[in-house]
């Protein structure tokens, strides 16, 4: 029996992607990856909240039965047998126009950049739009379980960040002053998975990214400054020491 789709929302955990579909009268939610979304509807992965209203029929392992991986299933209505979603209309076309106004303003990532200020690596994070958004090494390796050298094959993928607002008590209990400057939400979307986005990177001929030549080590952030850099403005050295030195734990997400 098909369902209706109440919430559609992204996770990356460990460096792996999953969308997770909430859906009527059914605690448990539904996870699958984004090329299994992509096949069954052709949505991109920053496009899949348009799927909120839709329908969905899950078909779920019983116990005892052999699963596709070989194992065999230890319990009932856990793991994903098949699936199918039902778009709402059903006309791919008509689907698009009819709930475009459910997609977020994510952005395709242009450019990683990784540079050193007081001995503590840094990453921004460069839209097609110019906007850049800053985290530290550490934020950025622990969710999505990559090395800071391979942080290039993000580029290409999707973000659309949220931040603190001023007087916003942040994850470690402390406030946040100012506003627009520390990241609330990272908001990530893999293009693809790991073996995917490598051999995206592999294929494609980059035009921001110079092996060996993306990290800096200069005592000032005014290189990374000019008009247009949006997310608080110029990118000056008082703004990105607020970034950077304000609060470098700040809780991130991926929704």
């Amino acid at each position: 029996m098909r369902k209706k789709i109440k919430r559609v929302f992204a996770r990356i955990i460990n460096g792996k992607q999953l969308i997770g579909f909430e859906i009527a009268n059914q605690s448990r939610v539904v996870f699958l990856t984004g090329s299994n979304v992509k096949q069954n509807t052709n949505l991109e992965v920053y496009e899949v909240e348009m799927l909120t209203d839709s329908f969905i029929k899950p078909i779920y392992y019983k116990q005892n039965e052999t699963m596709f991986n070989g194992k065999v299933c230890t319990k009932d209505d856990i793991i994903i047998k098949d699936f199918w979603i039902t778009m709402v209309p059903d006309n791919y076309e008509e689907f698009k126009e009819e709930n475009s106004h459910k997609l977020m303003p994510f952005r395709k990532i242009k450019q990683i950049f990784t540079f050193t200020r007081n001995g503590k690596v840094n990453c921004g994070i460069k839209n097609i739009n110019d906007d850049v958004v800053f985290v530290t090494e550490k934020r950025l390796s622990a969710l999505t379980n990559l090395d800071s050298s391979e942080f290039h094959i993000l580029e290409g993928s999707f973000i659309n960040p949220s931040f603190y607002e001023d007087g916003e008590i942040m994850a470690n209990g402390s406030k946040c002053y100012g506003t627009n400057k520390i990241v609330k939400e990272l908001n990530l979307r893999f293009l693809g998975n790991i073996n995917q986005m490598h051999e995206n990177f592999e294929n494609s001929e980059p035009k921001y990214y110079i092996s060996n030549a993306n990290h800096s080590y200069d005592s000032s952030y005014e290189i990374y400054g000019g008009p247009g850099d949006g997310y608080g403005g110029h990118l000056d050295d008082d703004f990105i020491n607020d970034v950077l030195g304000g609060h470098p734990d700040a809780y991130w997400n991926i929704d």
